[in-house]
């Protein structure tokens, strides 16, 4: 049971503009920014927030879209962990990819600028944060400052998407929940404790 009600009907026309890129991005708008929309003027700017993060820069945005899945994961986010699957499968990613997610560090689906921004996304998403100085200057051998600075910040994002989900525990909507169990079934969306 969600620890708070998402908002069941936004009037607001600039938090409605501001919500759509999450319909856009996910196919309909989550619960979780349904309930932060109680608070429009923190909605609206997390959602400009995000939206700049995840679709602006030249790291590609499922690159980001990894990011964010090992980040939630790591974060044990199981609300995230569905979210992010959504968009990568709307983003084209395939489920023998979204598997070898699970198992970054040795498939060979994964190169190796995406195993080293992979390794600082889980080792930045736990707590105490993990993150060595070998695994950030692996990043640095693949991707520029300002690569790196945009890669941070999508791990940040997820931060606080996961947090968010798991202080309220919004409902999973109706087509994350079939996406959710689907990938379950064909072992695409692995356990939590898989990384």
């Amino acid at each position: 049971m969600p620890r708070l009600l998402p908002m069941d009907q936004i009037d607001d026309p600039v938090l409605l503009d501001a919500l759509q890129w999450a319909e856009t991005r996910l196919g309909f708008i989550p619960n979780s920014l349904k309930t932060l929309a109680i608070r429009p003027e923190i909605c609206a700017t997390f959602m400009e927030l995000a939206s700049t993060i995840l679709e602006n820069g030249t790291v590609d945005q499922l690159l980001k879209n990894m990011v964010a899945q090992v980040s939630s994961r790591a974060a044990g986010c199981d609300y995230c962990i569905a979210h992010t699957a959504v968009t990568g499968r709307r983003l084209g990613m395939t489920t023998q990819f979204e598997t070898a997610l699970t198992n970054y560090q040795t498939s060979p689906l994964i190169t190796g600028a995406q195993r080293a921004a992979l390794r600082v996304a889980r080792s930045a998403a736990v707590v105490p944060g993990e993150v060595t100085d070998e695994e950030f200057e692996d990043l640095k051998q693949y991707f520029n400052t300002e690569q790196i600075v945009e890669i941070t910040a999508v791990i940040s994002l997820f931060g606080f998407f996961s947090r968010w989900a798991q202080l309220i525990d919004p409902s999973l909507e109706i087509p994350t929940a079939m996406y959710a169990s689907n990938s379950r079934d064909s072992g695409a969306l692995q356990p939590v404790n898989a990384y």
